[in-house]
């Protein structure tokens, strides 16, 4: 048997073998003809309309072709436009009007331009758009866990994410009756909606809720949360640069004047020279950003975002678990920040006095963290991120545990009802990891088989690395909460002063992790009694 370690370094080297993979080109791998005529058409498309985009290659193969993304020819700096694509080059929601007999259809961006698309396509080669539609048809729709093989599905070994694959499966499939039946499309290939409809969801960009763009050859970048990137609009008429992107945290940029003849070249450091417009925020309505086939989105590093020559180009599709990565884009990551695991806890009811406690505690807060049945059970459902304690879940733990002794409101430091918290917290996390060790275990295996081999599936990679994830995240939470739990039993029983704890937290230095630093450790806990706890 495997000591813990031992399986941690497991772990860990599959995880960088298939990180190598995915960030170095496979420059052995030979794209089929047919690929190739497809990309080279779609360049051709974006060049004759006016699409700038000098420091950028594509398709660059990774994974041996299993993956496709853009790399860039040249160093690339902070604060620099990556690429332009004109308004006439994008499929703009709003501008969409579908004739259909459920009106209800005109309030959903994604069917709005998959309706559009199904439109342009039935008009064959006259389609202005007909470049761009035969790359979304070149999309390995079959990657989408919505469209995995039985055996995918069943190495998944997944439950509660095999039902959420179910429900979008339903979705698109009730999407597709909806567009065939509700609106003046023509009847068409269920595959050929699928392929399009699955490009639109996973690689539109949303301004707000009520406008979505699809914007060619920005949507083929891949997904990295950690790389900082910016989304303008830039107006060439008006010289006024329009910042739209979400990421953009620095309101006072909204808007500033150009003073270019026609877009600022490509280095945007000179921004800083340029004038900027007195504005009120709040009376900004980005609903009446009127674009024009004259203006240009461009997609932009921001400050302190570099990229390298031969490096690939990312953009950033926000803050999100690999679940939700797995389910929405077929794809899932090895270091993500924003990761967790969700945690369903299920238990018969012994006796209505727990209960009761649970579900006073549910209504006292608000949350809906479970569901609870008088004649059957309780099931209660826990968010366990990686890099933070999971307050809900602590916070359960905490109410069962001092319920009935104390007001919450007098609760500061006692010995004995943290360690009971801590203790039930930590019980509970075990026997999650229990729970998850056959199938992360028969993983490990296989992919070690698989690497051997180097014959694993791009589905079957993405199976692998979302059960490693998962289980990391977990042995993550419970060292944060054993290194808690060593913190409370070595202090003195007449400790009430956080300053106190906090300082016994700095000087520890026996507690020996193994997934996670003891310095990230230190930060993860001190933060999360700071803010999270009572004072």
């Amino acid at each position: 048997m495997e000591s813990q370690s031992e399986s941690k370094s497991l772990i860990i080297d599959i995880l960088r073998q298939i990180n190598q993979s995915e960030n170095i080109e496979d420059k052995e791998y030979k794209f089929p003809k047919d690929i190739i005529e497809v990309y080279s058409e779609f360049k051709k498309w974006l060049n004759e309309n006016g699409a700038i985009y000098p420091n950028i290659e594509f398709p660059i193969a990774y994974l041996k072709g299993r993956l496709i993304g853009c790399k860039t020819t040249k160093n690339i700096e902070e604060n620099t436009a990556i690429l332009y694509i004109p308004y006439k080059l994008i499929i703009d929601s709003s501008k969409i009007e579908m004739k259909t007999s459920l009106p209800s259809l005109n309030k959903h961006n994604s069917i709005k331009i998959a309706y559009f698309l199904m439109k342009e396509f039935d008009k064959g080669d006259k389609s202005f758009y007909k470049p761009y539609i035969d790359l979304m048809l070149s999309n390995n729709y079959l990657s989408f866990p919505a469209f995995w093989n039985e055996e995918d599905s069943i190495e998944l070994n997944d439950h509660e994410v095999d039902d959420k694959i179910s429900n979008y499966k339903d979705e698109i499939n009730q999407t597709y009756e909806q567009i065939i039946k509700k609106t003046d499309v023509n009847i068409f290939e269920p595959v050929i909606f699928k392929k399009i409809y699955l490009f639109i969801i996973s690689r539109q960009f949303s301004i707000n809720e009520n406008r979505t763009l699809l914007i060619p050859l920005a949507d083929l970048l891949n997904h990295n949360p950690k790389v900082d990137v910016k989304y303008e609009f830039l107006d060439t008429i008006n010289n006024i640069l329009t910042y739209s992107s979400e990421y953009d945290k620095e309101d006072k940029d909204l808007l500033v004047y150009t003073n270019c003849e026609k877009y600022y070249e490509y280095n945007k450091k000179e921004i800083s020279n340029k004038k900027q417009i007195s504005f009120d925020m709040k009376n900004y309505d980005k609903e009446k950003l009127d674009l024009k086939n004259s203006d240009y989105f461009i997609l932009s590093t921001n400050t302190k975002q570099t990229f390298k020559e031969g490096e690939q180009i990312y953009n950033n599709y926000g803050e999100s678990s690999n679940e939700y990565l797995l389910i929405n884009y077929s794809f899932c990551l090895i270091d993500n920040k924003y990761d967790s695991t969700n945690i369903i806890l299920t238990t018969k009811q012994a006796d209505k006095f727990t209960a009761n406690f649970v579900l006073e505690y549910m209504m006292k807060n608000l949350v809906n963290i479970g569901t609870y049945d008088v004649d059957n059970y309780l099931q209660l459902q826990f968010r366990i991120p990686r890099n933070k304690i999971s307050t809900k879940a602590f916070n359960f733990f905490k109410y069962i545990n001092i319920l009935g002794r104390m007001r919450y409101e007098d609760y500061v430091f006692i010995k004995k009802v943290e360690l009971e918290i801590l203790e039930s917290y930590l019980n509970f996390l075990v026997d999650t990891i229990f729970k998850m060790r056959f199938p992360i275990f028969k993983a490990i295996n296989i992919l070690k088989d698989m690497i051997s081999r180097t014959t694993f599936s791009l589905n079957q990679k993405n199976i692998i690395v979302f059960k490693l994830t998962q289980k990391i995240n977990i042995e993550f939470q419970k060292e944060y909460i054993q290194f808690m739990l060593n913190i409370v039993e070595k202090c003195d029983e007449n400790t009430k002063s956080y300053m106190e704890l906090i300082k016994a937290i700095d000087e520890e230095k026996d507690y020996k992790p193994i997934y996670v630093s003891l310095n990230k450790i230190k930060k993860v806990v001190k933060k999360f009694i700071t803010t999270k706890l009572p004072h």
